[in-house]
């Protein structure tokens, strides 16, 4: 085997970096490579498996986000503990983000820091050189005995397609279902939160053809219900959208479809009433667009490129077609906001909830920060003892407890010093005031469902008159969400006498008392 790929538990099906990287090495260089996703397989089973492959790999490769440090630290130090001689790459977002740091830590060999497919192809074929010219591989960073970053220029490669037989059994299982395409990489838009703008990837399109071609095979041998298009921004121009209109028509294809869109291209010439209606027609069902605030303020200090009335035209446009779901990203808790930010973002949220039919809202999640950019350059100057963990240590033991957590739950703990020290509860809790108020899929039941019904009631209240202080009912929900009777029960000193009883034993292999420990749960 050439090299094991290792994807951390994020809860997603489709590890896009590493399998991206794994379908160029296996289709474009011909080369031998396990791909194993921790999202599937948990992480037991993944370092059981790893232990298993690694002692016929020269090269493991591990993809993460800044979260996924603690995945990070454990995959490096059991391979060098269990394979000395095994080389170990780290690329993702945390290696552009934070390359030097990576290759500091001493069982992390190579940092990936630019698009992986020439930097892994070119390492694997150096590493078994007797004396590897690592100058040669494009987009490496490591350091050298004597402590010095060296850095080659990054190779970006054309475009290919994707081996999903990389992928578990168990997700190939459900492509009948939804399957995944991507038909561009990056974006052009200059936010300055993003990743995209840190990392400098601009946006790179597949000719719709090329792009097309692949969805022919993915239908023939899945016929997938649903194609999610993973692009960063999938409608760049009009043009191209058109092509993607005649294309499906030619092939009489009959998938749904989603996509990401930006809330200014709803507009004459560009996303327009006749447009969406043949959007509509081929099965177009799903619109994702990015909002952030609801601050015009913030929007135009995060450079986003959009109006507060860019998005109620967006609504507007989208009301004459119920079937096509609007999801909304948002943000809340950034440099320079106020309360008055704050409530302009809430009261957006529940505007678009009460006057839209079919639209799904992510967030308002807390602001985080990347290191690089000019936001966090910003940050830096005007805040010069805030500080983000400077070692891979560091940012592990920052994110420990949030293996695979909810994105709402990261630096929940960190109280970041342009936050009002009295908002601080709301903009950490923002995303959950929203899921308690208008979601009805919460993993709630039984007696904590009915109790929090007026939390429910209350919350709603806020987002139609706009009050955002002394947040009882917030904090109320969240203390019934996170109470669990059985576990306050099975922890007191009663429980050891209990025990002792046999009525007691006999009941615990009862129905009825599985069906009230469910209950009280």
């Amino acid at each position: 085997m050439d090299v094991l790929l290792i994807n951390p538990k994020h809860g997603g099906l489709f590890p896009w970096g590493l399998l991206s990287l794994g379908s160029y090495l296996t289709k474009q260089v011909g080369m031998e490579v396990m791909l194993i996703d921790a999202s599937v397989e948990g992480i037991e089973d993944t370092l059981q498996k790893i232990r298993e492959h690694l002692p016929k790999t020269p090269l493991v490769g591990i993809g993460a986000m800044s979260s996924d440090t603690p995945f990070i630290k454990t995959i490096a130090d059991m391979v060098k503990q269990e394979k000395p001689s095994c080389k170990v790459i780290v690329g993702g977002p945390h290696a552009t983000l934070c390359p030097e740091q990576l290759a500091k830590y001493h069982h992390i060999d190579f940092v990936s820091y630019h698009e992986g497919e020439a930097t892994v192809a070119t390492l694997c074929q150096e590493i078994r050189k007797n004396k590897p010219d690592l100058s040669q591989v494009p987009g490496l960073l490591f350091q050298t005995e004597t402590n010095e970053f060296i850095r080659t220029p990054g190779q970006t490669v054309p475009f290919y397609d994707i081996n999903y037989d990389l992928l578990s059994p168990k997700v190939r299982a459900t492509f009948s279902d939804t399957i995944q395409v991507l038909t561009g990489r990056g974006c052009s838009y200059k936010c300055t939160f993003c990743y995209n703008v840190v990392s400098g990837y601009k946006w790179r399109g597949r000719p719709v053809a090329d792009f097309i071609q692949e969805i022919q095979i993915l239908v023939k041998n899945f016929d997938p219900k649903n194609i999610f298009f993973r692009d960063e921004l999938f409608f760049i121009d009009r043009e191209r959208i058109l092509q993607f209109i005649t294309h499906y028509k030619k092939n009489n294809f009959h998938f749904n479809w989603w996509a990401s869109v930006r809330a200014s291209d709803f507009r004459d010439q560009f996303v327009d009433d006749p447009l969406m209606k043949q959007l509509v027609e081929i099965g177009c069902r799903q619109l994702r667009i990015g909002v952030e605030s609801g601050s015009e303020k913030t929007l135009k200090f995060i450079k986003k490129g959009i109006r507060v009335s860019h998005v109620h035209n967006t609504i507007k446009r989208l009301a004459p077609h119920p079937k096509v779901e609007l999801m909304a990203g948002f943000m809340i808790g950034l440099p320079t906001e106020q309360y008055r930010d704050y409530q302009d973002t809430l009261n957006l949220i529940g505007w678009m909830v009460r006057h839209g039919s079919n639209i799904t809202i992510k967030g308002p999640y807390q602001y985080r920060v990347y290191p690089g950019g000019e936001l966090f350059d910003q940050i830096t100057k005007e805040y010069p003892h805030f500080s983000l963990p400077n070692s891979l240590e560091e940012w592990a033991n920052r994110y420990q407890s949030h293996q695979g957590s909810n994105a709402s739950e990261y630096d929940r703990n960190i109280e970041y010093p342009w936050v009002p020290s009295e908002h601080q509860y709301l903009v950490k809790n923002a995303f959950q005031m929203y899921q308690i108020a208008y979601q009805s899929n919460l993993s709630i039941k039984g007696i904590k469902k009915i109790l929090l019904w007026p939390c429910k009631i209350s919350i709603r209240l806020r987002f139609r008159i706009g009050w955002y202080k002394n947040l009882w009912d917030v904090r109320l929900a969240d203390w019934i969400y996170r109470f669990s009777l059985y576990h306050t029960l099975s922890h007191s000193p009663l429980l050891p006498i209990l025990e002792k009883q046999l009525w007691y034993q006999k009941s615990k292999k009862s129905k009825f008392f599985a069906w009230l420990r469910d209950k009280i749960s």
